[in-house]
């Protein structure tokens, strides 16, 4: 196992997004708490968030918020959007999810949201959305980790991509897979979404080596 570092020379990342977004935060946690590689993980998670319903919570000022703080950030790492798959409104009127306006304006919010990392010059770390159970979210989630990885190498940060991490050797999806030491142990939870302590420590490992 890594020594760990001194207090006092740990690396102040912050993780913002919804309740996938937690999850990599306390595998996060975990890890930093058995030694992990000097990470200091501030919890900056909203659930049932996304970049869709800014009237329930509005990530471009929570962000612009956080970022203007006064604790100093050494990495930003976000994991958000498996609330996303919902109509968007603007003046002009409600746009059904993934249609070509939806991804537009979904685009934008995205790009809002990296502008403000690219501004601050802290590095970032955006982490793509893992497979699901359900098909359908699973292909609606490929198109969104589309969009993110598109827009974030467009903006400088690097894009973490976890999908055939948490995928079996067919590219389907896996309750139970290899945890960080190769053990064969249950990874995901029985809602077919959230993934277990194992899971949540897998997800970490992968964020770690990026």
């Amino acid at each position: 196992p890594l020594t760990p570092a001194p207090a006092g020379a740990k690396l102040s990342v912050a993780v913002v997004g919804d309740n996938i977004g937690y999850h990599l935060a306390q595998g996060l946690i975990d890890t930093e708490a058995d030694g992990g590689i000097g990470l200091a993980i501030a919890r900056k998670t909203k659930d049932s968030s996304g970049l869709v319903r800014e009237d329930f919570y509005d990530w471009q000022k929570n962000l612009r918020d956080l970022l203007a703080g006064a604790e100093n950030y050494g990495a930003i790492v976000v994991m958000i959007g498996t609330n996303d798959r919902q109509e968007l409104r603007d003046s002009a009127g409600r746009y059904e999810p993934l249609t070509p306006r939806w991804k537009e304006i979904y685009s934008a919010r995205v790009d809002a949201l990296v502008g403000q990392l690219k501004a601050k010059g802290t590095p970032f770390y955006w982490i793509g959305l893992p497979i699901m159970r359900a098909e359908r979210y699973s292909s609606d989630l490929q198109q969104l980790n589309e969009i993110y990885r598109a827009r974030v190498e467009a903006g400088g940060g690097k894009y973490v991509d976890v999908w055939d991490a948490f995928a079996d050797e067919k590219g389907q999806y896996n309750v139970f897979g290899p945890d960080v030491s190769g053990q064969i142990v249950k990874i995901r939870t029985s809602d077919g979404v959230h993934f277990t302590k194992a899971g949540q420590r897998k997800l970490a490992y992968f964020v770690e080596q990026a």
